[in-house]
């Protein structure tokens, strides 16, 4: 690693440190950086795993050749071949825009073949919402706004709709005083 090497020109910013410092990285320092980019290695392999041989009729679902290795249950099988027979279809996949939007667009036919597809496609979505929740609870939930219940201002923090705040405060009513 270029790290180890004493070449961190790779890391721009921590070259630049070193280079107006006149430092060097010491070993420990070093030793740690190497640990913490194996350990984002391990997490993005993960977060995205490689494609097995066993996945690629996902993206080449009328292709004889991948769908021997393909690892699905006989009625999947039978669905796929099934797929695989239908012109209309194979014509819509060799228009399409993305592999995401033709199994979309298959979901109501083949519904498993369609999950297992999506599952490979989209395969760290939940945990990403997760994360995200996660952080946005404990954003909530600090000193400063120390609620009971957080569910309704979680909605807004992981919504992706923007609120219209002038349509909002202009359909709000007036109290009147009593």
């Amino acid at each position: 690693m270029c790290i180890e090497n004493n070449q961190p020109e790779i890391f721009e910013a921590l070259h630049d440190f070193l280079s107006e410092t006149d430092m060097n990285l010491s070993q420990g320092i070093k030793h740690q950086i190497v640990q913490h980019l194996n350990e984002l290695k391990t997490a993005f392999a993960k977060y995205f795993p490689k494609c097995g041989k066993e996945d690629h009729w996902i993206m080449f679902p009328f292709s004889e050749i991948y769908f021997k290795s393909a690892v699905l249950s006989a009625r999947e099988k039978e669905k796929l071949i099934e797929l695989k027979t239908d012109s209309s279809l194979q014509a819509a996949f060799l228009e399409k825009k993305s592999l995401i939007t033709f199994w979309a667009n298959v979901k109501d036919e083949y519904p498993e073949l369609s999950y297992k597809a999506f599952n490979v496609l989209l395969p760290f979505t939940s945990s990403v919402l997760v994360e995200r929740a996660f952080s946005s609870y404990t954003f909530i939930k600090n000193k400063y706004r120390n609620r009971l219940s957080v569910s309704s201002d979680l909605q807004v923090y992981l919504s992706s709709v923007e609120p219209d705040f002038k349509k909002l405060s202009a359909s709000k009513q007036a109290q009147g005083s009593h």
